[in-house]
């Protein structure tokens, strides 16, 4: 789990070996040993870096495990599907990533891991299991589950994520594919990366400032934590850019600074308040700066007219220099800027036009309601049993499935679309004759059982059921 990829090994190795070559042949040398190939000296500094640096990985797949989470999310469809085999409702499973922020089980994740869900389920690094309940900000793909697991959890480490700089050491942990606890190792690739990401203007994501990685990232990943050389969360992994859906080298992950302030109102408020006023910033590019004769500011790509900025006399083609008295260095710092600000703030803009400075006051108002804004991601965890009926087992129950006459137990005669049982697998014939540690000898027993189920705690149910020629007992993991 904490061995490092050949291609980061050898970029070590070029380094070290490098760094060491003129002292080598006065060094003590660990010759190989392995039967049938030739003698491979290694110089003993040089090892001792690699096992310092492997301990250092090892360490922080160990200290990291016990506050990543995996985060388990089932959907169902709307319907919009044109494939008749799609029924409407029918639920989609989904995996990703987390991790634990507050002590009381408060878990952050990314918004489109848990958007649309109707069920959320965090397992711990040990296998505990607890239903979860989301607040979730679109605009930002960051989300907050909330978790009840009787007792504090242990919290992870955040990082300065302003400190990250291209070249450092980049470790990215979390369930691809859904292997929890996959730790994978590279390097930061870039910083302050922009990023419009969806297939459809109505659904891309914009995200402006993001860490790249070449830490292989994958589906599931989606957040799970990017670390330091410290073990230190810098980033909540977000993206991949991949001509298939997996790693290609190029990660993305939304940097810690940012997370932060943005979990802090959902968990307080359930809602991140930001201001608004409608303008598409972008940075200056060197021929922006000749032509206009500014060297720093946010280029006004695109105004709303309808919007503070419009009403303002903000124009496109402005050099926004200074928001709310402070310097605007670009887009980013502009966006941060007003983000920043409450809705109803009167707020000094100075901006440059035709080479003057231009002197407003602009109103910030709240953002335009999105459809998430209006249909937030709810989850919330309601009291559904197994979602079975059932029946105690006849004889002529056991002459249909060539039972012994011997067997005791309860017949199911319905199973409820979508319900615990319906998603773990049971169907109707199935015959129950144990729930949890009780023995299911009649539709009393399972009944007398099943009322000492906890809702949203896993219990074990163990059916006998065809299959094949054969006649098997299998046991059946569901969550009421």
């Amino acid at each position: 789990m904490s061995s490092l990829t050949r291609l980061t090994l050898s970029f070590f190795i070029l380094l070290t070996i490098g760094s060491a070559a003129k002292s080598i042949a006065s060094e003590p040398m660990a010759a190989s040993t392995v039967p049938g190939l030739p003698t491979a000296p290694v110089a003993a500094n040089t090892k001792t870096l690699l096992l310092q640096m492997q301990d250092a990985f090892t360490n922080i797949a160990k200290n990291s495990e016990p506050w990543v989470v995996n985060v388990q999310v089932l959907k169902l469809n709307d319907g919009s599907s044109t494939d008749p085999s799609d029924l409407a409702s029918r639920p989609n499973a989904a995996t990703g990533s987390g991790l634990i922020v507050r002590a009381d089980g408060y878990i952050l994740t990314n918004d489109h891991v848990v958007d649309g869900a109707s069920e959320v389920v965090v397992t711990l690094s040990d296998g505990r299991e607890f239903p979860g309940t989301v607040a979730a900000d679109y605009r930002s793909d960051l989300a907050v589950v909330k978790i009840d697991a009787g007792a504090p959890l242990p919290v992870a480490p955040f990082g300065d994520s302003d400190a990250v700089l291209p070249g450092q050491w980049a470790i990215a942990i979390g369930s691809p594919f859904d292997l929890q606890n996959t730790m994978t190792v590279g390097v930061i690739s870039a910083i302050n990366r922009h990023q419009e990401i969806g297939s459809e203007p109505d659904n891309a994501r914009y995200y402006p400032d993001l860490i790249q990685t070449d830490a292989a990232i994958n589906p599931g990943n989606s957040g799970g934590p990017l670390l330091n050389i410290d073990g230190q969360v810098i980033g909540v992994n977000v993206a991949i850019e991949s001509p298939v859906e997996g790693s290609s080298g190029v990660g993305f992950a939304i940097p810690s600074r940012f997370a932060q302030s943005i979990l802090n109102d959902l968990i307080t408020k359930g809602s991140v308040t930001r201001g608004f006023l409608g303008v598409t910033p972008a940075d200056l590019t060197p021929a922006q700066e000749t032509e206009f004769g500014v060297g720093k500011g946010a280029w006004v790509a695109e105004v709303e007219q309808d919007s503070p900025a419009g009403k303002s006399g903000i124009k496109a083609a402005d050099i926004i220099t200074s928001f709310d008295n402070k310097a605007v260095t670009g887009e980013l710092s502009l966006r941060e800027a007003i983000a920043s600000t409450a809705p109803g703030t009167a707020v000094p803009v100075v901006l440059v036009r035709d080479e003057i400075p231009v002197d407003l006051t602009v109103t910030i108002a709240p953002p335009p309601p999105s459809e998430t804004d209006v249909n937030p991601t709810t989850v919330k965890v309601a009291p559904r049993k197994l979602g079975i009926a059932v029946r105690t087992l006849t004889a002529t129950d056991r002459q249909e499935a060539n039972l012994g006459t011997s067997m005791l137990g309860a017949y199911i005669t319905n199973v409820v679309a979508n319900g615990p049982a319906d998603l773990a697998g049971l169907t109707v014939g199935d015959i129950i004759t144990q729930i949890g540690r009780q023995t299911v000898t009649n539709a009393d027993d399972a009944t007398k059982a099943l009322a000492q189920v906890t809702n949203g705690q896993p219990v074990t149910v163990v059916v006998v059921r065809s299959s094949g020629n054969k006649i098997i007992s299998e046991a059946i993991s569901l969550r009421p």
